[in-house]
């Protein structure tokens, strides 16, 4: 289970949106169009301690992009092309149980924990985060039941700006 002193070790960061450089774009599916394809269903616990836990969560399944020199990050399955969510599941103030079905394929996936603050669904400047992508991203070609998070937001200090999301600028 990753902790707040144990990010380096599964490859997650946590951090506060300081430069978004654009909006994101919709999540290329919902759960209701994944239940009628081939899917895979990830879960965990969502374990929020201390003072700001008492906000909406937004899991964003997106994307992880590990090119070889062989072939690309994604299987075309997934329209990785067209960027932004794969999928994107609101979930309990203060977090607990989550599941969530993605189309089930080659690829692999990283998991972004959006806290909510403003509850517009998006993440806004300001706002803060965890990202799990277990070392080399999730993969999707079976079910996984233990992709959990343990994070306190008074950790969660560091700005991050980085590169601009996809879509119209």
């Amino acid at each position: 289970m990753p902790s707040d002193e144990e990010i380096e070790k599964d490859g997650s960061i946590m951090g506060v949106f300081n430069d978004l450089g654009g909006k994101d774009l919709p999540p290329q599916y919902t759960q209701k169009s994944v239940e009628a394809m081939d899917h895979v269903t990830l879960s965990g616990k969502i374990t929020c301690k201390g003072e700001g836990c008492d906000v909406p969560f937004v899991l964003r399944i997106t994307p992880s992009f590990q090119p070889t020199e062989e072939d690309g990050p994604m299987s075309e399955s997934l329209k990785s092309e067209e960027g932004g969510a794969i999928m994107n599941a609101t979930l309990e103030r203060g977090g607990g149980d989550y599941s969530i079905k993605v189309p089930k394929s080659d690829g692999r996936v990283v998991l972004e924990l959006l806290m909510d603050e403003d509850g517009d669904g998006v993440a806004s400047m300001g706002e803060k985060f965890v990202i799990y992508e277990g070392g080399g991203g999730i993969p999707l070609n079976e079910d996984r039941k233990d992709l959990d998070f343990q994070f306190a937001p008074a950790n969660l200090k560091a700005p991050l700006g980085g590169a601009k999301p996809p879509g119209p600028q």
